[in-house]
C-alpha cells in the first residue's frame, strides 16, 4: 500500500506524524521536502522527514514562540545512533546533534537562506511593534488600509475606574475581578461601534480574540467569558489566552488586556527577552488582520514606560493617538539628521491641488468625487505613496520622485518600489512623477492619470 500511494501521488501535503505510516522507509525517497512552521517541528520529530528527503526546506520564523531550548530526546537520538555524522554524509553536510527544533538546526548549518521580508497579514501600524522591537524595521508591510480607519486603538477608559480591587484568596486570588468585568464591557461596545461600521454583525468565533500576558486571569476570564457569549449572540466561542495560544491563529479584531503596574512590571519585561516570552509577545502583537484594541490598567499612567518595550510603545502609541484626536502636534526640539524620513509630508495635497486646477471641467466633478489618501505606507519603509486615488476596487498611487535618494543612482530603487506597489493588498497601480512635471502639457501626466483611475 505504501509503494503504491507513493508511485501514484508525487506530490504530498501532510501532517509530519503520518510520515511514517504513508511512505516506506527508503533513504532519499523525495527529491524535496519543505517543514513550514518548522519553530514547532523537534528535531526527533523530523527525523523520519530527514531520512526520506534529497533535499529539505525549512520555513519558520525564531523569533515567534518555539519549542524549549534543550531536549533530552534530541540529544540522545543523535548522540547513541550517530545520526549527525550520517546526515552530515548524506544531505546535511555540518550538521550538528541537539538543538530544540528543526528550524534552528538546519539553520546552523544552512547552505542559503531568504527572508521573507514582505508582510500581508496586518496592517503597518498593528505591525510596527513587532517590526520595530524585533525585525529591526526589516518587514515591508504589503497591506495598506482603504478606509484610513484607525487600526490600532489604546483605551484609557480604566483611568477614570473608581476602585479595581485585587481578590486575595480563593479561585481568583491575585486577579482584578472588577478590571476584567470592565475590560469585556469595553469589547461589547467596540464590537456594536464595528458592526455599524460595517453594516454586518460580527461573529467573536472567527472574527475576534482576548489576549492577556498573564495567564493567572485564565480562570476568571473563562468563567465569564460564557455569560458575555450568550449575552452578545455572536458566536458560541471566543479565543482567548495569550500568546502561545494564538500561534498559528488569526483573527480580524483582537483586544487585549494589559493589566500592568508596578509589582508585576518585571512579569512584563519578559518579554524583551529571548529566552524568556519575546516570541510570545511578538506572536500576540502581529496577529491582528484589521484591528487591535489594548486596553490599559487604571495605574498605567504612574509606571516607568521605558523599562520595557510593550509599555514603552503602549504608552507612546496612548499619546499619539490622543494628540490626533485633540488636533495637536509635538514641536520639534532637535533638527533631523541626514538620515532622517518624515513620517508624513505634504506632496499629495499638493499633487491633488494641482489635479484639480488642470484637469478638465467634465472631469473634474468625478474627480473631486474619488476617494483620497495621502502619505500611505505600504512596501518599503523608507518611501511612501504621496497620494492614492481611489475608484470602487482600482487604486492609483502617485509617487513624488523627490522622495528617494538624489545623492546616488537610484533607478533599481524606483524600478523595486514599482513591484512592491503592484504585490501591495489591494493592488496600487503606481505613477511615478516630478510634482512640475504635472504642468507640462507635452508629458501629458494629467490626462493618463485620468484615463487610469477611470478605467
Amino acid at each position: 500500500m505504501q509503494n503504491s500511494l507513493y508511485q501514484t501521488f508525487p506530490i504530498w501535503l501532510c501532517r509530519k506524524q503520518n510520515v511514517s505510516f504513508l511512505f516506506p522507509c527508503h533513504e532519499q525517497l523525495f527529491d524535496l521536502i519543505i517543514v513550514d512552521e518548522a519553530t514547532q517541528c523537534r528535531v526527533d520529530d523530523a527525523l523520519p522527514l530527514l531520512y526520506r528527503a534529497k533535499k529539505f526546506l525549512v520555513v519558520g520564523d525564531e523569533k515567534q514562540t518555539v519549542l524549549a531550548k534543550d531536549s533530552v530526546v534530541d540529544d540522545y537520538l543523535f548522540s547513541e545512533f550517530d545520526l549527525d555524522e550520517h546526515l552530515r554524509t548524506t544531505q546535511a553536510r555540518g550538521l550538528k546533534g541537539g538543538g530544540s527544533n528543526i528550524f534552528s538546526l538546519i539553520k546552523g548549518i544552512k547552505e542559503s537562506s531568504v527572508m521573507l521580508d514582505e508582510h500581508y497579514r496586518c496592517p503597518p501600524e498593528i505591525i510596527e511593534f513587532s517590526n520595530k522591537y524585533v525585525y529591526n524595521n526589516e518587514l515591508r508591510t504589503m497591506k495598506w488600509n482603504v478606509n484610513s480607519n484607525r487600526t490600532v486603538t489604546v483605551s484609557n477608559a480604566e483611568f477614570a475606574a473608581s476602585s479595581s480591587v485585587r481578590i486575595d484568596k480563593g479561585q481568583f486570588k491575585g486577579i482584578e475581578t472588577e478590571m476584567i468585568d470592565r475590560f469585556f464591557e469595553y469589547i461589547e461596545s467596540e464590537i456594536i461601534k464595528i458592526e455599524k461600521e460595517r453594516g454586518r454583525k460580527i461573529n467573536v468565533t472567527t472574527d475576534v480574540a482576548i489576549c492577556y500576558f498573564l495567564l493567572k486571569n485564565r480562570p476568571y476570564i473563562e468563567k465569564i467569558a460564557n455569560n458575555h457569549l450568550s449575552k452578545w449572540q455572536r458566536g458560541d466561542q471566543i479565543l482567548h489566552g495569550a500568546g502561545a495560544a494564538l500561534q498559528g491563529k488569526e483573527r480580524d479584531y483582537i483586544f487585549y488586556l494589559w493589566d500592568i503596574n508596578r509589582g508585576n512590571m518585571m512579569a512584563f519585561k519578559q518579554g524583551d527577552e529571548p529566552d524568556k516570552r519575546k516570541g510570545e509577545l511578538n506572536v500576540l502583537m502581529s496577529r491582528p488582520k484589521e484591528r487591535s484594541f489594548h486596553y490599559l490598567h487604571k495605574n498605567f499612567a504612574e509606571l516607568d514606560h521605558h523599562k520595557s518595550t510593550i509599555t514603552d510603545y503602549l504608552w507612546k502609541k496612548y499619546h499619539s493617538s490622543k494628540l490626533m484626536d485633540e488636533k495637536k502636534f509635538i514641536e520639534r526640539k532637535t533638527k533631523p539628521t541626514s538620515d532622517f524620513t518624515p513620517w508624513r509630508r505634504y506632496s499629495g495635497q499638493l499633487i491633488e491641488a494641482l489635479l484639480e486646477k488642470l484637469i478638465s471641467d467634465k472631469d473634474k466633478k468625478q474627480f473631486i468625487s474619488y476617494k483620497k489618501s495621502y502619505s500611505v505606507i505600504v512596501g518599503d519603509p523608507n518611501y511612501r505613496v504621496d497620494l492614492i486615488i481611489s475608484n470602487k476596487d482600482k487604486h492609483l498611487g502617485v509617487v513624488d520622485l523627490a522622495g528617494f535618494n538624489i545623492e546616488r543612482e537610484n533607478g533599481d530603487d524606483v524600478v523595486d518600489y514599482y513591484f512592491q506597489l503592484k504585490r501591495a493588498a489591494p493592488e496600487i497601480t503606481p505613477i511615478f512623477i516630478f510634482i512640475h512635471e504635472l504642468t507640462l502639457k507635452n508629458l501629458e501626466i494629467v490626462p493618463r492619470i485620468i484615463k487610469l483611475i477611470k478605467y
